[in-house]
């Protein structure tokens, strides 16, 4: 990308921040959306744009904002949101924005795949605590969209540990928890809890910044793979 597009396309994230705000805040107020539930959805754009460019403080933002979000979830009966953004997402951006920080690369951190051993356990893994989260979940009196929410807490939860070790898999994880959020959202709004509108559209911006992040990573992954082979072509010719 030259240097031209690189500046058209930051201005376009910069303008797409700038209304993804005023959106949220100005439907916030209109529907009587609860301060403490739309403090943090104003906070998110630019902890996911953050995120969307590899860039480590994102995770240190991230993970104090997701305590307020826990507020908002426990409030809306979706229990598995709000255990999973207090007792996991929280703590371990945290821990992430150390971890990355202590492996820095530039601004970001060194990327890494998983073996096709270890990816098969993880599927089975993910497959076997979705079924005992759903079950266990879908028992709770008041419990909300129990499928839907059971797929945002393990997939939510896996693709923030996945992050915290910089593994390339978590794209997929953030992909369907995404995926699931905005099903979460579409659902209540269409069940008329307009108030909802706030989350609603910082879930489409959050997949828009899930797009480009899938993009930063992999170009970010070639890059760093690129230089580890010609590091050790070099190598090779000094050793003969």
């Amino acid at each position: 990308m030259t240097e031209t597009k690189t500046r058209r396309f930051d201005l376009f994230n910069y303008v797409l921040l700038a209304v993804c705000f005023v959106a949220i805040l100005t439907l916030g107020i209109l529907s009587g959306q609860k301060w403490f539930k739309m403090l943090p959805a104003l906070v998110s754009p630019a902890v996911m744009l953050l995120n969307s460019r590899v860039n480590r403080l994102g995770f240190l933002i991230g993970g104090l904002n997701a305590l307020l979000y826990a507020v908002g979830y426990f409030a809306e009966g979706l229990y598995g949101l709000a255990i999973q953004a207090s007792a996991v997402s929280a703590p371990v951006q945290l821990v992430t924005f150390a971890r990355w920080k202590k492996h820095a690369y530039g601004k970001a951190t060194i990327l890494k795949r998983l073996s096709l051993k270890r990816n098969a356990v993880l599927i089975l893994a993910t497959a076997a605590v979705w079924a005992a989260a759903f079950f266990i979940l879908s028992n709770i009196a008041g419990a909300n969209q129990s499928a839907l929410d059971v797929t945002c807490l393990v997939f939510g939860t896996a693709a923030t540990f996945l992050t915290m070790f910089a593994l390339m898999e978590t794209l997929v994880f953030q992909v369907v928890n995404i995926s699931a959020t905005l099903a979460i959202w579409c659902i209540q709004l269409a069940q008329g809890e307009f108030a909802e509108i706030t989350y609603f559209i910082g879930a489409l911006y959050s997949a828009y910044c899930t797009a480009v992040l899938c993009v930063n990573w992999h170009k970010l992954y070639r890059k760093q793979r690129s230089e580890t082979t010609d590091g050790q072509h070099t190598q090779k010719s000094e050793a003969t």
